[in-house]
């Protein structure tokens, strides 16, 4: 009886620390529109990635050991067969609390990484906003060019504990 106790023991001990590890991987949004992607990962999970590929958007599924490619197109504008109505009885909204929630998992999030470039297509607006180039806060993340090159990459991070933390706060 000891032996199937200490074996029950160790299947849930092996489960609980499962269930924490997952909780502690990061999550990751990716918005790059260089390439147009766009990519959400639970990095060591898997992965949901948009990507614009033959003049059409592709949405690319990869979990463990899944993958799925689908027409996003073929996918939001697939023929449905229609469903019957019921009538539902409304709970009344708390947009208070909704709006605090909101707010706690918005901080949750940390942006790794940004880059944004413009050019407004006139040399003298480009020029009065060229110095941002240098300003403090924008080095390194803000280009202002005379190059015709307009671009987006963000990456945002969080972690299933923070997000769980910001919903139990």
């Amino acid at each position: 009886m000891t032996i199937l106790k200490m074996i029950w023991i160790i299947i849930v001990a092996l489960v609980i620390l499962i269930l924490c590890g997952l909780l502690f991987l990061p999550l990751e949004l990716e918005i790059d529109s260089r390439v147009p992607v766009i990519a959400m990962r639970w990095i060591g999970i898997g992965k949901v990635m948009m990507i614009y590929e033959k003049e059409e958007w592709q949405l690319d599924l990869r979990i463990v050991f899944f993958h799925h490619n689908w027409a996003l197109e073929k996918l939001i504008f697939a023929e449905r067969k229609p469903k019957k109505r019921t009538v539902r009885i409304r709970k009344k909204k708390r947009t208070k609390n909704d709006l605090s929630f909101l707010l706690r998992l918005f901080k949750s999030f940390r942006i790794a990484k940004w880059q944004l470039a413009i050019d407004s297509g006139d040399y003298i607006k480009n020029a009065w906003l060229y110095p941002l180039n240098y300003a403090p806060y924008t080095r390194r993340h803000l280009y202002i060019n005379f190059m015709d090159g307009n671009y987006l990459v963000v990456i945002v991070r969080n972690s299933a504990w923070r997000i769980l933390y910001a919903w139990i706060k």
